[in-house]
C-alpha cells in the first residue's frame, strides 16, 4: 500500500443516515474531494442501482459494489493527490466479508472509519422522500428499518472506529462534529498478548 493514497475518512451507516449529504459537506468544509461509491457504481454500471438490482439480481450488485469500494479505499490515486478526501459508502456494503476486510486493512493504516447512527424516525423520514427506498415506505417502514437495524449495527460498529451519533443535527451541524472527530489523530496499537484497539489523540 506504499503507493496508496488513503481517503481521510470513509463513512458508513444505515440506509438514509445522511451519509452522502454530511459526507458532501464535511469534505466541503475541509475542501476536500468527495466520493459517494453509489455514484461510483452507476458510472460503471451505466444505468441506475435500482434497475441493475431488478435486471441482474443483488447478488450481481454486491460483486461489483465490492470491487468499487476497494478501488475507493485502496486503489492507487495520482501522484499529486495527498489524499483521496471524504468516502461515503452504500447502507449494505460493510456486510460484504471482503469489505469488512478492506475497512479493518484501512484503519489498520491509520484510516478512519465513520460510522453515522442516525436516529430511525428521523431516517424513515428522509427515506421516504425518496422513490429509490421502496422498502422504507409504508405503515411498517419502521419495523422493517429497525429489524435491518438489528442485522447491520454489530457490523458496523465492529468495523468502523468513529462512531457519531446524529439525532437532532442538520447536515451542517452534523458536518462541523465529523470534522472535529476527523482532525484527531488515531492511532491503531497491537502487540503480543493483547487485543488491538485505537487511541484518539
Amino acid at each position: 500500500m506504499s503507493n496508496t493514497k488513503l481517503p481521510l475518512a470513509v463513512i458508513i451507516g444505515m440506509p438514509a443516515a445522511g451519509k452522502t449529504r454530511v459526507g458532501r459537506e464535511v469534505a466541503h468544509l475541509m475542501n476536500l474531494p468527495f466520493y459517494d461509491t453509489d455514484d461510483m457504481i452507476e458510472c460503471d454500471i451505466d444505468m441506475s442501482i435500482p434497475q441493475y438490482f431488478e435486471e441482474y439480481g443483488q447478488d450481481a450488485f454486491r460483486e461489483i459494489e465490492a470491487r468499487i469500494v476497494r478501488e475507493a479505499i485502496l486503489g492507487d490515486t495520482s501522484a499529486e493527490d495527498s489524499t483521496k478526501g471524504i468516502v461515503s459508502l452504500g447502507g449494505g456494503a460493510p456486510m460484504r466479508e471482503e469489505t469488512q476486510k478492506v475497512l479493518r486493512e484501512y484503519m489498520r493504516s491509520g484510516g478512519r472509519v465513520v460510522y453515522l447512527q442516525a436516529n430511525a424516525k428521523e431516517a424513515i423520514e428522509r427515506a421516504s422522500w425518496n422513490n429509490n427506498r421502496p422498502m422504507f415506505s409504508g405503515e411498517d417502514a419502521q419495523k422493517r428499518w429497525m429489524e435491518l437495524f438489528e442485522q447491520r449495527d454489530p457490523v458496523f460498529k465492529a468495523v468502523s472506529n468513529i462512531h457519531m451519533q446524529t439525532k437532532g443535527s442538520t447536515p451542517y451541524m452534523a458536518a462541523e462534529k465529523l470534522r472535529n472527530m476527523i482532525m484527531q489523530r488515531i492511532v491503531h496499537v497491537t502487540g503480543e498478548g493483547i487485543e488491538p484497539y485505537d487511541v484518539r489523540i
